[in-house]
Protein backbone atom coordinates (compact mmCIF):
# COMPACT_ATOMS: atom_id res chain seq x y z
CA UNK A 1 0.00 0.00 0.00
CA UNK A 2 2.26 3.13 -1.43
CA UNK A 3 5.73 3.61 -0.55
CA UNK A 4 6.84 4.41 3.01
CA UNK A 5 9.48 5.84 4.24
CA UNK A 6 10.64 4.95 7.75
CA UNK A 7 13.73 5.70 9.95
CA UNK A 8 15.14 2.79 10.51
CA UNK A 9 16.39 3.01 14.01
CA UNK A 10 12.41 3.59 15.65
CA UNK A 11 10.04 3.01 12.23
CA UNK A 12 8.69 5.97 12.29
CA UNK A 13 6.52 7.05 9.03
CA UNK A 14 8.55 10.07 7.94
CA UNK A 15 6.78 10.18 4.33
CA UNK A 16 4.33 8.90 2.64
CA UNK A 17 3.89 8.89 -1.77
CA UNK A 18 0.34 7.08 -2.66
CA UNK A 19 1.34 4.49 -5.51
CA UNK A 20 -1.87 2.29 -5.53
CA UNK A 21 -3.91 5.23 -6.73
CA UNK A 22 -5.95 5.66 -3.63
CA UNK A 23 -9.31 7.16 -3.51
CA UNK A 24 -10.13 7.14 0.02
CA UNK A 25 -8.53 6.80 3.25
CA UNK A 26 -9.57 5.93 6.81
CA UNK A 27 -10.97 8.75 9.73
CA UNK A 28 -7.64 8.97 11.75
CA UNK A 29 -5.62 7.30 8.91
CA UNK A 30 -2.37 9.14 9.77
CA UNK A 31 -3.27 10.24 13.07
CA UNK A 32 -0.60 10.80 16.01
CA UNK A 33 2.54 10.09 13.31
CA UNK A 34 4.53 12.85 14.84
CA UNK A 35 7.63 11.62 12.15
CA UNK A 36 5.50 12.36 9.02
CA UNK A 37 7.26 15.55 7.25
CA UNK A 38 5.12 14.93 3.94
CA UNK A 39 2.00 13.41 2.62
CA UNK A 40 1.45 12.69 -1.14
CA UNK A 41 -1.64 11.10 -2.44
CA UNK A 42 -2.06 11.97 -5.76
CA UNK A 43 -6.14 10.54 -6.40
CA UNK A 44 -7.21 10.47 -2.52
CA UNK A 45 -10.40 12.84 -3.28
CA UNK A 46 -12.08 13.47 0.15
CA UNK A 47 -9.71 14.11 3.45
CA UNK A 48 -11.74 12.55 6.30
CA UNK A 49 -12.25 13.67 10.12
CA UNK A 50 -8.84 13.87 11.95
CA UNK A 51 -6.84 11.76 9.19
CA UNK A 52 -3.56 14.10 10.04
CA UNK A 53 -4.60 14.73 13.50
CA UNK A 54 -1.44 15.34 15.59
CA UNK A 55 1.03 14.81 12.69
CA UNK A 56 3.60 17.97 14.38
CA UNK A 57 5.96 17.56 11.73
CA UNK A 58 3.95 17.75 8.90
CA UNK A 59 4.92 20.35 6.96
CA UNK A 60 4.16 19.39 2.84
CA UNK A 61 1.17 17.82 1.46
CA UNK A 62 -0.11 16.93 -1.73
CA UNK A 63 -3.51 16.14 -3.13
CA UNK A 64 -4.11 17.46 -6.40
CA UNK A 65 -7.47 15.61 -6.41
CA UNK A 66 -9.13 16.34 -3.31
CA UNK A 67 -12.47 17.99 -3.87
CA UNK A 68 -13.72 17.69 -0.25
CA UNK A 69 -12.23 18.43 3.33
CA UNK A 70 -13.48 18.06 7.17
CA UNK A 71 -12.63 20.86 9.53
CA UNK A 72 -10.66 18.78 11.48
CA UNK A 73 -7.96 16.86 8.89
CA UNK A 74 -5.22 18.88 9.92
CA UNK A 75 -5.96 19.29 13.36
CA UNK A 76 -2.99 19.92 15.75
CA UNK A 77 -0.63 20.13 12.34
CA UNK A 78 1.78 23.09 13.58
CA UNK A 79 4.31 22.55 10.99
CA UNK A 80 2.49 22.37 7.90
CA UNK A 81 4.49 24.94 5.33
CA UNK A 82 2.56 23.64 1.70
CA UNK A 83 -0.63 22.79 0.84
CA UNK A 84 -0.84 21.34 -2.44
CA UNK A 85 -4.76 21.03 -3.38
CA UNK A 86 -7.57 21.64 -5.93
CA UNK A 87 -7.08 25.66 -6.41
CA UNK A 88 -10.32 26.97 -5.45
CA UNK A 89 -10.40 24.33 -2.38
CA UNK A 90 -7.74 26.25 -0.60
CA UNK A 91 -8.81 29.67 -1.46
CA UNK A 92 -12.15 28.23 1.17
CA UNK A 93 -10.35 26.09 3.62
CA UNK A 94 -6.92 28.43 4.15
CA UNK A 95 -7.99 30.75 6.17
CA UNK A 96 -9.79 27.98 8.50
CA UNK A 97 -6.68 26.03 8.53
CA UNK A 98 -4.47 28.81 9.47
CA UNK A 99 -6.58 29.00 12.57
CA UNK A 100 -6.14 25.38 13.41
CA UNK A 101 -2.72 25.59 12.77
CA UNK A 102 -1.72 28.17 14.87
Amino acid sequence: MGLYFRQLMNSTLLAYDDTDNLETIADYAFAGERSLVSVSMPMLTALPSNCFRGCSALMDVSFPKVLATNDQSFSYCESIERIRLVPFLLTLIFPFLLALTG
